[in-house]
């Protein structure tokens, strides 16, 4: 399956970021394709 994630939180260290981390790093164990589009890095 396709995922796209997006992801808006001006501090990528924070407990949204390790969420982000964590939900990307298991869609990916779980064969899943993800793709995260960060909102702020995009400005």
């Amino acid at each position: 399956m396709k995922v796209l994630l997006v992801y808006a939180h001006p501090e990528p260290r924070s407990l949204n970021g390790a969420i982000r981390d964590f939900a990307v790093q298991r869609l990916r164990d779980a064969g899943h394709e993800v793709q995260l589009s960060d909102l702020y890095a995009m400005q």
